[in-house]
């Protein structure tokens, strides 16, 4: 069986025992780092695909709806542009990080910041919208029946009841997972310097051009 080889500086050498555990040992120090990188990957498609999903059908609805002086897609349009925006940078911020990039921590915990803002504006945003618009009635006219219009009233009562409840939770959850998110990040940092600090700059080298 071939032994294994390393090539440094240009120097063909055989790959001893010792060097082998080096490098055993650098892998585990840096599995915790790799799948921070790999959760950067998945949040950057999610961020993504909710983003475009947003923005596009938003943007289309705008563009006819600015013609009748209609701006409520507006909100959606920009919410969703900004976590397309956030979905490159996290993307680009997770494969840095994979190579041992310190620099990408800050970069990925900053972009929790930029998309909990852009949904916590939303949200206040779409809240506003929804309580300012035209009641039910005042659309549809008399309902001919005192009752009836009384219902009417009542159930549309309760439903904007639950607007401001409905988007605080949802700006709430946001902030608390991108939170959540931002100091898994961080938490990364020390890892990195770590692995640094007890890695054989060798090793270190093919772990930042991506050879292992």
């Amino acid at each position: 069986m071939p032994s294994l080889r390393l090539s440094v500086a240009g120097v063909d050498a055989p790959i001893s025992g010792e060097q082998l555990d080096e490098m055993h040992r650098a892998k585990v120090s840096a599995k915790p780092i790799l799948r921070a990188a790999k959760v950067a990957t998945f949040n950057a498609w999610t961020a993504g695909i909710i983003g475009g999903t947003a923005a596009v059908p938003s943007a289309i609805f705008l563009a006819f709806g600015v013609m009748q002086g209609d701006w409520t897609s507006l909100p959606a349009t920009l919410v969703g542009s900004v976590l397309v925006w956030c979905a490159m940078r996290e993307k680009k911020a997770g494969a840095r990080l994979g190579l041992l990039d310190r620099r990408a921590v800050a970069t990925l915990a900053l972009n929790q910041a930029f998309i909990t803002a852009a949904v916590c504006l939303y949200c206040i945003a779409s809240a506003v919208i929804a309580l300012r618009a035209p009641t039910l009635m005042s659309q549809l006219g008399s309902a001919g029946s005192a009752e009836m219009e009384a219902m009417v009233a009542d159930i549309e009562g309760m439903t904007r009841s639950f607007i401001v409840p409905f988007y605080a939770i949802v700006a709430g959850l946001v902030a608390l997972v991108q939170g959540l998110t931002a100091m898994y990040y961080r938490r990364r940092g020390p890892m990195i310097d770590r692995h640094r600090a007890t890695t054989a700059p060798w090793i270190l080298n093919m772990q930042e051009r991506g050879v292992i």
